[in-house]
C-alpha cells in the first residue's frame, strides 16, 4: 500500500517456495474476496514461526531453483507476465497509454518484461474482448484502476493511493488496485502528467505482488510516503526499483513461469475478480 505527503507433491513446493520468498501471508482469498479491515486498515499477518521454519525446512528451495552462478544468461527464463487491466475510472485512452508506458520503462530497468491487455470491466461485454477470456496463469496479474467512489468505498487508510491483496494461503498474488482519482489530483498539484503519476503508483503496487509482504524499502520506487523529494525523482524520470527488489521480482516470476508449466501445477484457487458496483 502506498500513501505519501506533499511537504505435498509439487503444490507442497511450490507454495513452500512461494512462502520462503515472501515471508508472510495477508487475509484474503486469491482474488475473490477483499482483504478484512479493521478500522479502515489492511490487516497485515506475519507469521514468523513459520517463517523461521520454513528457511530452516525449506532452504534448499531456492537452491533447487537457482541455477549455479554465471549460467544466468543461458539457463534463466525471461522474466515476463501479462496484466489485465480493468479500467473502472474511464481515464482517457491517451492516459492509459502513457501510464502502461511509464510502467513497461521501469520494470524494463529492472529486467522484466510486462504484456498488456485492456480489458472491459463489465462481464457484458467480456465476450467482445477473447484475448480477455484467456485461462488464469500465475503470471497473468490484474489490475483494477479504481474510480473515486470506488476508492472511497474501499481504501484502506486515509492517505493511501492503492493497495494489493494478498492470499491467506501463502500462493501468489495476483490483483493490484490503484486510485485514478487520487494520482490526477497529485499530478495537477506538481503540474505533472496523470500518466506519469499513475505509472508510478501501478509499478508501486505490483512491486507489492511480486515482492510479498513488508516490501516498503527507505529508497527506490518501494519506499514511503512519497515526499516532494521523491516526486522531484519521479519528474526526471528516474524512479526505479533498487537491485535488491529487481533480483528477488525476477526470481518470483521465473518461481510463476516454472509453476505454470509443472505437469502437475499448483491450484489457482478463486481467480475471478470481486465484483464492483458503479455507476458510469
Amino acid at each position: 500500500m502506498l500513501s505519501m505527503t506533499t511537504a505435498s507433491g509439487s503444490l507442497g513446493f511450490w507454495k513452500s517456495l512461494m512462502a520462503l520468498l515472501l515471508g508472510a501471508s495477508f487475509t484474503g482469498s486469491l482474488l475473490g474476496n477483499p482483504p478484512q479491515m479493521i478500522l479502515g486498515r489492511t490487516v497485515q499477518v506475519y507469521n514468523w514461526a513459520a517463517m523461521r521454519r520454513m528457511r530452516s525446512q525449506q532452504g534448499s528451495a531456492l537452491q533447487h531453483f537457482n541455477p549455479p552462478a554465471g549460467t544466468y544468461g543461458a539457463m534463466e527464463p525471461s522474466p515476463k507476465f501479462t496484466v489485465f487491466v480493468y479500467n473502472y475510472a474511464v481515464i482517457p485512452s491517451e492516459v492509459l497509454l502513457q501510464t502502461e508506458a511509464e510502467v513497461t520503462r521501469i520494470y524494463r530497468h529492472a529486467g522484466i518484461e510486462i504484456r498488456w491487455l485492456n480489458c472491459p470491466p463489465s462481464p457484458g461485454e467480456a465476450s467482445q474482448f477473447p484475448a480477455c477470456q484467456t485461462p488464469p496463469g500465475f503470471t497473468k496479474l490484474a489490475l483494477r484502476i479504481l474510480s473515486q467512489s470506488m476508492a472511497d468505498r474501499l481504501r484502506p487508510a486515509e492517505e493511501s493511493f492503492g493497495f494489493a491483496l494478498y492470499p491467506d494461503d501463502g500462493s501468489f498474488a495476483m490483483l493490484a488496485n490503484v486510485f485514478a482519482h487520487d494520482a490526477k489530483q497529485l499530478a495537477n498539484r506538481r503540474g505533472m502528467q496523470q500518466g506519469v503519476i499513475l505509472g508510478h503508483l501501478i509499478v508501486h503496487e505490483v512491486g507489492h505482488l511480486l515482492l510479498g509482504a513488508g516490501s516498503h524499502s527507505v529508497s527506490g520506487i518501494m519506499h514511503v510516503p512519497w515526499h516532494l523529494k521523491e516526486l522531484e525523482i519521479i519528474g526526471q524520470g528516474t524512479m526505479t526499483f533498487t537491485p535488491a527488489q529487481a533480483e528477488p521480482m525476477r526470481t518470483n516470476i521465473r518461481v510463476r513461469m516454472a509453476a505454470e508449466e509443472a505437469p502437475e501445477p499448483p491450484s489457482l484457487g478463486n481467480t475471478a475478480l470481486p465484483e464492483l458496483q458503479e455507476e458510469f
